[in-house]
């Protein structure tokens, strides 16, 4: 083992908290079985051994190794990220994971930038599906104002998929930039 890999372990035991660990699964099952399992332990026990959470779980305690530095856990705060940007996690849970990584994170800086991360790709997933909801309706309309109106917000929702994209990592420039022509496009047929 190198001595990276022993002083990131060694950082990770001192600072890892097992109640705080064990709020942190309670908050992920809650979310995404619902409460009642959650409190049950018997159901608690099974749900945690499932996917997803059994995934995720196994990503908080990597993450929490690549903030005390792990050389071998690199990237998996991202892989985090994007797990949970798919799951119907909570605002709560989302803090709750920050206020956990915090204690790992010498800086105090990554562990902020993760909660802010995390909850804007919630709020871009849900913001994404009102936004589909509102381009579906906008299809409907054959006017001229309902066909600018449908072409801007199909533009709006292309950059939302491009933000989206960017806080989970995409490094195609090609995607990209893709998504972002086929969004002036549209915004070019707009005429007010």
């Amino acid at each position: 083992m190198e001595q990276s890999e022993a002083l990131a372990l060694e950082r990770y035991h001192r600072a890892y908290s097992n109640d705080m660990y064990r709020a942190i699964q309670v908050a992920i099952i809650a979310d995404i079985c619902g409460g009642y399992q959650a409190r049950e332990p018997k159901l608690l026990e099974r749900a945690l051994s499932i996917e997803p959470m059994h995934s995720i779980l196994n990503l908080v305690t990597d993450t929490a190794l690549e903030f005390c530095g792990h050389p071998l856990m690199k990237g998996r705060r991202q892989r985090l990220l994007n797990a949970l940007a798919v799951e119907p996690i909570s605002s709560e849970t989302i803090q709750l994971l920050a206020t956990y990584f915090a204690t790992f994170d010498e800086n105090h800086t990554v562990a902020a930038e993760f909660s802010h991360v995390a909850q804007s790709l919630l709020m871009l997933r849900d913001l994404r599906s009102t936004l589909n909801e509102v381009i579906e309706d906008t299809a409907h309309i054959h006017t001229a104002n309902g066909n600018q109106a449908h072409d801007l917000l199909s533009s709006a929702e292309l950059l939302v998929q491009v933000a989206d994209a960017l806080l989970k990592g995409e490094q195609s420039s090609g995607y990209l930039q893709q998504k972002v022509s086929k969004a002036q496009r549209l915004l070019g047929q707009v005429t007010p």
